[in-house]
C-alpha cells in the first residue's frame, strides 16, 4: 500500500476487494521489457457479494467499480503490507517463483486487421496450425478472447489500449520438475486423470486415415476410380456436365469396429467438379450444401456388385491412394459449438476444455467434431428441416492435392432421420 492510504473497496458495497494478483516490474523476464512502466502492478476484484456488485457495477467493462488495476510507481513502493482484513473465500498466498516462456499467436478474430500486412497464405496457414492464443494466465502475448476480440479505448486519448495480462478461470502452471502443464483451480492442481473425466462429456472419437500406395481391387481409396451401379455412368456436374473427380470412397466393412456405422452399410463416395478451374464453384455454389458442383451419396450393400469405372479423361486427376487404416484420437468441440451446449455442462467444464483443447483435430477425418474453420453451420435436411449430423471431413492439402477456396476445410453430412440424404459443404480460412 502507498503510505497513509487504506485497502481500495468496491464502489457498490464498500467493502475491501480481493488482491488477486501484484507483480512487481523487477521480477518480470528480461526479454519482457517494462509493459507496465517501472513499479508495482496491482490488480483488485470485489467478490464480497456474490453476484450482486458484478451485476450492479457492470464488472465486465472497463472502469467498473468493482474491480481496480493500477500501478504504483517505483519511488511511491516504499509502503507497507496492508494489514489482514476479512474477506470472504479470500485466496491463499502464493509468491511468484518463476516464468516459463511459450510463443503465442492471434485469435482468427485478430488477425482481420493485420490481414493487408501480410503476405499471400499467411493467414491460412496460421489458422490451419495456430486455432488460438495460449488461454490460460500470462503475462503479454496476444489476449485469448473467449467472446469477439473487444480492447478497451482510454477515456483520455480514445485509442485502443494495449494488453499487458491475462487471467484465466482455470489457469495452466507449468511444473517445475516434469515440465509438464498443469490446471490449476483456487491453488490446487488437477490430475490427468481428474481433467480427463470433467472433459469426458464432451468427448468424440475422431478416426485419421492412414493412406498408402494403390492396392487393386480395392474399395476405401482416395481419388482413383469409383464403384459405379450397374448400368450406372460416371456422376457429372450439374454445369460443365464433364466427370466429376473422386475424392473418396470408404466402405463401411473398412470402418473402425467402434466408429459404427455412421453412414449405414454400404459405399460412400463424395465426388467434386474440378474441370473448369473455379468457373463451376463460383456458378453452382460448390462451398454451399447440395450444390450441383458436387456429389455426396452412399451406394447401399446390396447395389454394390456393380463395376469400378472406365478410365475418363480428367485434368489435374488425383493420383489413386488406398486405405490402410485409421488413427484413432479424442476430439473436442469448437468454442463456438459449445454455446449450444453450455447449459448441459456442470460449472467450469467450458473454461477446462478451453484451457486444453482449443479447437476439433484439423486434417482429414472420420467422425469426431468438425474442425470449423469459419462459423459453425450444419446444414438442414431439405425433407426434415433437421440439422444434419457430421460424418467425415476434408482438409486442404493434407491427403488430396487439393484447395477448397483459400486453404479451406470441407465436410461431409448425413440426415438421421432420411439416410438417404447427405451432403457436402466446405469454408475457407481465408
Amino acid at each position: 500500500m502507498l503510505p497513509d492510504e487504506s485497502w481500495p473497496c468496491c464502489g457498490h458495497c464498500h467493502q475491501p476487494m480481493q488482491l488477486f494478483v501484484q507483480l512487481d516490474s523487477g521480477d518480470l523476464p528480461a526479454d519482457a521489457g517494462q509493459p507496465f512502466g517501472d513499479g508495482v502492478l496491482q490488480v483488485f476484484y470485489c467478490t464480497n457479494m456474490e453476484e450482486e456488485c458484478e451485476v450492479l457495477c457492470q464488472a465486465h467493462l472497463p472502469f467498473s467499480e468493482a474491480s481496480l488495476s493500477r500501478v504504483i510507481p517505483r519511488d511511491q513502493t516504499q509502503g507497507f503490507d496492508a494489514l489482514p482484513v476479512s474477506i470472504p473465500d479470500a485466496f491463499p498466498e502464493q509468491s511468484l517463483t518463476g516464468w516459463s516462456r511459450h510463443n503465442d499467436f492471434p485469435d482468427q478474430q485478430e488477425t482481420v486487421a493485420i490481414n493487408d500486412d501480410l503476405p499471400d497464405g499467411t493467414l491460412a496457414l496460421l489458422h490451419a496450425h495456430r486455432p488460438a492464443p495460449r488461454a490460460g494466465d500470462k503475462l503479454l502475448g496476444w489476449p485469448h478472447w473467449v467472446q469477439k476480440v473487444d480492447y478497451p479505448v482510454c477515456p483520455c486519448c480514445q485509442e485502443n489500449m494495449n494488453f499487458v495480462l491475462q487471467l484465466d478461470s482455470l489457469f495452466i502452471a507449468l511444473d517445475p520438475q516434469s515440465g509438464q502443464a498443469e490446471t490449476t483451480v483456487r491453488g490446487r492442481v488437477m490430475l490427468p486423470e481428474e481433467i480427463k473425466l470433467k472433459l469426458a462429456p464432451l468427448s468424440r472419437t475422431a478416426w485419421r486415415p492412414r493412406i498408402g500406395p494403390a492396392v487393386p481391387g480395392a474399395r476405401s481409396k482416395f481419388g482413383g476410380l469409383p464403384l459405379l451401379r450397374p448400368d450406372e455412368s460416371w456422376p457429372c456436374c450439374g454445369h460443365c456436365h464433364q466427370p466429376m473427380q473422386l475424392f473418396v470412397q470408404l466402405d463401411s466393412g473398412d470402418l473402425p469396429a467402434d466408429a459404427g456405422q455412421p453412414f449405414g452399410d454400404g459405399v460412400l463416395q463424395v465426388f467434386y467438379c474440378t474441370n473448369m478451374e473455379e468457373e463451376c464453384e463460383v456458378l453452382c455454389q460448390a462451398h454451399l450444401p447440395f450444390s450441383e458442383a458436387s456429389l455426396s451419396r452412399v451406394i447401399p450393400r446390396d447395389q454394390t456388385h456393380g463395376f469400378d469405372a472406365l478410365p475418363v479423361t480428367i485434368p489435374d486427376a488425383f493420383p489413386e491412394q488406398s486405405l490402410t487404416g485409421w488413427s484413432r484420437h479424442n476430439d473436442f468441440p469448437d468454442q463456438q459449438e459449445t454455446v449450444a451446449i453450455n447449459d448441459d455442462l456442470p460449472d467450469g467444464t467450458l473454461a477446462l476444455l478451453h484451457a486444453h483443447r482449443p479447437a476439433p483435430r484439423a486434417g482429414d477425418k472420420l467422425l469426431g467434431w468438425p474442425h470449423w474453420v469459419q462459423n459453425v453451420d450444419y446444414p438442414v435436411c431439405p425433407c426434415c428441416q433437421e440439422n444434419m449430423n457430421f460424418v467425415l471431413q476434408l482438409d486442404s492439402t493434407d491427403t488430396l492435392p487439393f484447395w477448397f477456396g483459400d486453404y479451406g476445410c470441407a465436410y461431409v453430412f448425413r440426415c438421421e432421420n432420411h439416410p438417404e440424404v447427405m451432403t457436402m459443404t466446405w469454408s475457407s480460412r481465408g
